[in-house]
């Protein structure tokens, strides 16, 4: 992937829909459809680095049900002719044609590089990119082969989609207990990017927004949209973390 964009570029990260109580679900996505307004208005292209749902699973005739508003309002703004990338996160393991099918997102599994503003860029999702976590790459790699996958779809979605919320839910503790990452993941991977030449990193994943700058090189983790409410903005080569206020 090699773009060079001129305009606005707007990143975000870890909605996680369908996590929290109602009352919390309405106030998220009344906040992220005001974000997706801000970004119709002169915006190059929008970036989602992963976990935009809390758990996402498509079966051959089926999807989860709910946040029909987000999808509705992202399948909009790429008929309005704005691009839209979406990369995986360790919640969308299952993602399959439908975002790119039905929505026109297009749909990475696996981190990118670009070029935003004249910048060389990597970004990714962020899970399993630090050195160690051997248990974890092994399981992403797992839940990833198609025949867990089509084994679970023999499972009635009822059953299949409630069994694995509860899963992912339990997840959520052992993600936080990670946050002490952030410094491990930029001395160890944007360091490293940095050497082969990117001048930008973003990151999510850890749901702790980090900006660090450094010799015009940055390095971002963009927080989340379930208590801090960031995004990125690239405005001109410059890059933001904020925090959105309506």
């Amino acid at each position: 992937m090699n773009q060079l964009l001129s305009g606005r570029v707007i990143l975000f990260s870890d909605a996680h829909l369908g996590m929290g109580s109602p009352e919390e679900e309405a106030a998220k996505v009344q906040k992220l459809l005001a974000l997706l307004d801000y970004a119709e208005t002169g915006c190059d292209q929008l970036f989602i680095l992963g976990d935009l749902f809390d758990f996402w699973f498509e079966y051959r005739h089926a999807i989860p049900k709910g946040h029909f508003s987000i999808l509705a309002r992202l399948h909009q703004l790429v008929r309005r002719g704005l691009p839209i990338t979406y990369l995986g996160g360790n919640h969308d393991f299952w993602i399959g044609d439908f975002l790119q099918r039905e929505i026109g997102i297009k749909v990475h599994q696996e981190p990118i590089a670009t070029t935003l503003h004249g910048r060389r860029a990597f970004l990714a999702h962020g899970d399993g990119l630090a050195r160690g976590d051997r248990g974890y790459k092994i399981l992403k790699r797992i839940l990833r082969h198609p025949v867990p996958v089509t084994l679970f779809r023999l499972i009635h979605p009822d059953l299949g989609i409630a069994f694995a919320r509860r899963t992912s839910h339990t997840s959520h503790g052992y993600t936080k207990k990670r946050e002490t990452l952030v410094e491990g993941m930029l001395a160890e991977v944007a360091e490293e990017k940095f050497r082969a030449g990117f001048d930008l990193v973003i990151f999510a994943h850890l749901h702790r927004p980090h900006h660090q700058s450094r010799d015009g090189k940055d390095f971002l983790i963009l927080g989340d949209w379930v208590t801090h409410f960031t995004y990125a903005e690239i405005v001109n080569g410059a890059i933001t973390l904020k925090r959105w206020n309506g």
